[in-house]
């Protein structure tokens, strides 16, 4: 039983982090890709990059349960940090070598361990439309 709830656990993750880079909104601003990105150029990025998102979510999962522990392994937090620049670097290089530009993905680039300390996407603010949003108040719209 407990295996069977971490699987499904892991696997919304990997799905929930694939919905996110498809181009659900970052602080209620233009998207992951912009306000106007090209629908073959984005569906190309998907295909390209499905591993490197899958890895992307993994990594801030295990981060987010490391920093949750009483003693976080210091080490153990920052080599998962290199590693999410890292792959959020080559998200972003494949996705300005396509052209998609303007949107969170390429516009943001709040460091992994400041983004889960501050409760990304759990607290809310005012976006410009006057309603409120989730987002990281840290990241740019």
């Amino acid at each position: 039983m407990k295996k069977s709830l971490i699987g499904i656990t892991l696997g919304l993750a990997v799905l929930g982090g694939s919905v996110v880079y498809a181009g659900m909104g970052c602080n209620g601003g233009p998207g992951m890709f912009g306000p106007k990105a090209d629908i073959d150029k984005v569906r190309t990025f998907q295909k390209e990059t499905g591993t490197q998102r899958d890895e992307m979510m993994i990594k801030r999962l295990e981060l987010s349960q490391e920093l949750d522990k009483a003693t976080p392994d210091k080490s153990r937090v920052e080599t998962l940090r290199k590693e999410m620049i890292e792959l959020r670097s080559k998200l972003q290089e494949s996705a300005t070598k396509l052209g998609l530009t303007g949107g969170c993905l390429t516009e943001c680039n709040e460091d992994p361990v400041d983004c889960l300390q501050s409760n990304c996407n759990k607290h809310k603010k005012t976006g410009k439309n006057g309603k409120k949003q989730a987002g990281c108040n840290k990241c740019r719209d």
